[in-house]
């Protein structure tokens, strides 16, 4: 783990921040609502409120979601949804405020997440997804690669995902995602 990590889990703690562990669908909601800052900060098309709780429902039939809700000030400032499996623990989805820049409480979050894999006899924490910084500097994941990175481990490349087209529909739905992927810048 990066020191600037390390550090910043540590201040995190020594400011407050709270971590809640919780499988509540009132906790989506929680979630949603940060998520729906991410989304207008970073520009990207988001999951529904109803998705993301089916979502839930659906992995909780096997226990295998957590909502980790960070609080500063008794305020969500940031949370996740992670996916377990007998072996790994996914970083699913994420989401945070800005209102305290100052507070690293996404750190905190992803620590606590981490202890719960280590817990569960997870043998894999699974980021689910950086860009290579060196080749891609302007890339707009830049800096949730960089925090993913300060955690330590490896950057495992995988084949990505690949289309069947089964109607024609679905060229309608690749020339959108296309157009969309552009204007985010990637």
């Amino acid at each position: 783990m990066r020191k600037t990590s390390r550090h910043s889990i540590r201040k995190a703690e020594r400011e407050g921040v709270i971590i809640r562990v919780s499988t509540s669908e009132s906790d989506v909601e929680i979630f949603n609502d940060l998520y729906q800052a991410t989304v207008e900060r970073q520009k990207f098309t988001p999951f529904s409120l109803e998705y993301l709780k089916t979502e839930l429902r659906t992995f909780m039939e096997t226990d295998s979601m957590r909502i980790f809700v960070a609080e500063y000030n008794n305020e969500p400032v940031a949370a996740a949804m992670m996916v377990y499996t007998k072996y790994s623990g996914f970083y699913h989805q994420g989401a945070s405020i800005r209102k305290y820049p100052k507070i690293p409480a996404p750190h905190l979050l992803q620590w606590t997440a981490i202890q719960e894999a280590k817990r569960r006899g997870c043998q894999r924490y699974n980021f689910w997804g950086i860009i290579d910084i060196e080749s891609q500097p302007n890339h707009p994941w830049k800096g949730l690669s960089l925090f993913k990175k300060g955690f330590g481990g490896y950057s495992q490349a995988y084949v990505h995902a690949q289309d069947k087209p089964l109607t024609a529909k679905y060229w309608l739905s690749y020339t959108v995602e296309t157009v969309r992927r552009k204007r985010r810048g990637y």
